[in-house]
């Protein structure tokens, strides 16, 4: 269940700043939670930004040497700065005694990536909370092992939305990726597309790009990344992406691709489901008038209406 942020109500609370020192040789990170979130959810919120497993790693606070215990877990965050006149907890990260053998050490490999552009091989393993989303499953660039699904987190932590760089004349295209790529039903039907096996042919593979700018945009810690090689599987030259084009059109011409590809698999609905609707036209004389009149007609939205939806979203900046 997805939870909509509501305004005019009572004012969220002081954000705490959390630094996490990884085990060596990983950098830092950087966590920004409300400070009534309690020591448990911070370790979830860990958990998910590491996808390390529960209970495998205990964290520390630096300053005070505190080892965060479950007899801390009901702890709000804000008691753990209350007097030391700063919003930043610094924390250390560790393994957990039971979690020390070599025998665990696939428990803590994190994100690896070979290449942060769509198109370059990503490797990737465990779960990871990406922007309010829980994403479980691994993608190495072989299509033919991808396997991604989307489920929603309970975690606070989140991470920085990825922009798409404008080739040109693409912000058009781009708003409707990003209108598309923010609709979680529709990024797990495009993850769960048949693409092929073979590198020649997914370089000309709209889907599997699509697929590849996707686990770009949720994996990467780039601010943001290229969409060359989706564009190439259009068979677009350099000079087309310096014209401007129809995104009703692209999104239509998209639509069709997706849904020829879906035939047959337990997606096929996808794209009616998602962005079909009804249309009610309703019509009836003035009042008064010497013949009274009334007309109600219900169909459903064409593929054009479709599109122009999601379309109209797009130039406007709204998600589905």
């Amino acid at each position: 269940m997805l939870v909509v942020p509501t305004f005019g109500g009572k004012p969220q609370d002081e954000e705490v700043r959390v630094i996490v020192k990884d085990m060596d040789p990983r950098p830092k990170f950087h966590l920004a939670l409300p400070g009534s979130n309690t020591v448990a959810q911070l370790y979830a919120a860990v958990s998910a930004r590491c996808g390390y497993a529960a209970r495998s790693f205990e964290l520390c606070v630096v300053e005070d040497s505190l080892l965060l215990a479950p007899e801390h877990e009901d702890m709000p965050l804000s008691a753990l700065i209350r007097d030391k006149g700063t919003t930043k907890l610094q924390l250390a990260l560790a393994r957990a005694p039971e979690y020390q053998g070599a025998q665990h050490d696939h428990l803590f490999e994190r994100a690896s990536a070979g290449g942060d552009e769509a198109g370059a091989p990503l490797v990737w393993k465990s779960n990871a909370g990406i922007g309010g989303l829980q994403v479980s499953g691994s993608y190495s660039g072989d299509a033919s092992r991808s396997n991604f699904s989307i489920s929603t987190a309970t975690s606070s932590s989140a991470k920085h939305f990825t922009g798409l760089s404008n080739q040109g004349a693409t912000c058009y295209m781009n708003s409707l990726l990003q209108s598309l790529y923010m609709t979680p039903e529709f990024r797990d039907g495009v993850y769960n597309i048949p693409v092929e096996t073979n590198s020649d042919k997914q370089k000309d593979s709209i889907c599997f790009q699509l697929q590849s700018l996707f686990a770009c945009m949720q994996l990467t810690d780039k601010s943001s990344i290229e969409t060359k090689a989706l564009t190439q599987s259009f068979g677009w030259t350099g000079a087309e992406a310096f014209q401007q084009h129809d995104v009703q059109e692209l999104c239509r011409v998209l639509f069709d691709e997706l849904e020829s590809r879906l035939k047959g698999t337990q997606k096929e609905t996808l794209i009616k489901d998602l962005f079909q609707g009804c249309m009610e036209s309703y019509v009836r004389n003035m009042p008064g008038g010497a013949v009274e009149f009334e007309s109600l007609k219900s169909e459903a939205c064409t593929h054009s209406q479709k599109s122009s939806l999601v379309s109209l979203c797009a130039a406007h900046g709204l998600g589905l």
